[in-house]
């Protein structure tokens, strides 16, 4: 393998969960505020981010 290979990766990993972590703490917060308001509808945020979460985990350790 080429050594300037791990690296990059490592910067790829990183570039992506960022993008994928931002937007979902940012919903997250809406989802808090509008928590009383919109009860359902947050609690299917949670879900649906708790079972990303879940997904993506599984699959970064295999």
């Amino acid at each position: 393998m080429d050594r300037t290979f791990v690296p990059q990766l490592g910067k790829i990993t990183w570039i992506w969960g960022l993008i994928l972590i931002i937007p979902a703490a940012f919903i997250h917060s809406e989802a808090d505020k509008k928590f009383n308001r919109n009860k359902k509808k947050a609690e299917t945020s949670r879900f649906f981010f708790a079972y990303l979460y879940d997904l993506l985990g599984n699959k970064v350790q295999g």
